[in-house]
């Protein structure tokens, strides 16, 4: 993993933060994307994430549903939580559970910077 999410979620794990996936793809390539390519990436490490949403979820982003069942699993608020993505669905997802947005700007989401509370290149 380049820099873009090892540093944050190092720093995550260090504060003991609960970390969490919501993804359109399904287990198995969750598991394979965790457990096999993002260690052996320049930089990458194995990361533990204390809940997986894959797209066995009874509800898919954007809509609201699956964050925040994640953020009743963890009695917290939605406006304590912060969601990370790089697509429209990412950020409408977290906007419409009233959680904090982040954009992983790139050439094609960089139209939606303003949509996101936040977004970093």
């Amino acid at each position: 993993m380049d820099g873009t999410l090892t540093l944050p979620i190092t720093f995550l794990e260090s504060k003991k933060y609960n970390k969490a996936i919501l993804t359109l793809n399904n287990i198995t390539t969750v598991d394979h994307m965790l457990n096999v390519v993002a260690p052996n990436l320049p930089g990458g490490k194995l990361f533990n994430f204390d809940k997986i949403l894959t797209r066995d979820f009874d509800y898919m982003k954007p809509d609201p549903e699956p964050l925040l069942h994640i953020a009743n699993s963890w009695n917290l608020k939605p406006e304590e939580i912060i969601m990370v993505g790089d697509s429209a669905d990412d950020v409408e997802c977290g906007l419409n559970a009233g959680a904090i947005t982040i954009l992983l700007r790139n050439e094609v989401n960089s139209h939606l910077s303003n949509n996101a509370h936040f977004s970093v290149d």
